[in-house]
């Protein structure tokens, strides 16, 4: 592995975690707050966290220099794939359990992560290498 996939790796896994915390952190407080239903709860965080998310990896991991008018909506393609399979695994481990659990929410934003920084490295904000 090169210097710069290392770098950019390194990065992706740095902002990621940021937008982790601030997914599952708003997730828990809506969830625990107002105990909507918990895929309600996982839909608040990943649209606060979002915004981290998309400045983080342009500015930072991808150092993009697409137009915002290009990336954003590529970015956001990525990231609702990403959170479709968020919800996926969320969903499976509540037909599995039958119980709905912030932990959930938790493993489900690991998971989906793997794919938006391949997506995103591709196609959305990055250069493909």
């Amino acid at each position: 592995m090169t210097a710069d996939k290392l770098r950019k790796l390194a990065i992706f896994g740095l902002v990621g975690i940021g937008a982790s915390l601030i997914h599952i952190a708003v997730a828990a407080i809506v969830d625990r707050v107002f105990a909507p239903s918990i895929f309600l709860s996982n839909a608040i965080g990943f649209l606060v966290a979002f915004g981290w998310s998309y400045l983080g990896h342009y500015h930072f991991t991808f150092r993009s220099d697409r137009d915002h008018r290009q990336a954003v909506p590529r970015f956001a393609l990525t990231a609702l794939l990403g959170y479709g399979i968020n919800n996926a695994v969320v969903l499976a481990c509540v037909l599995v359990t039958g119980t709905e659990s912030i932990w959930f929410v938790v493993l489900a934003v690991g998971i989906a992560a793997a794919t938006v920084y391949l997506i995103s490295n591709r196609w959305a904000l990055g250069d493909g290498t």
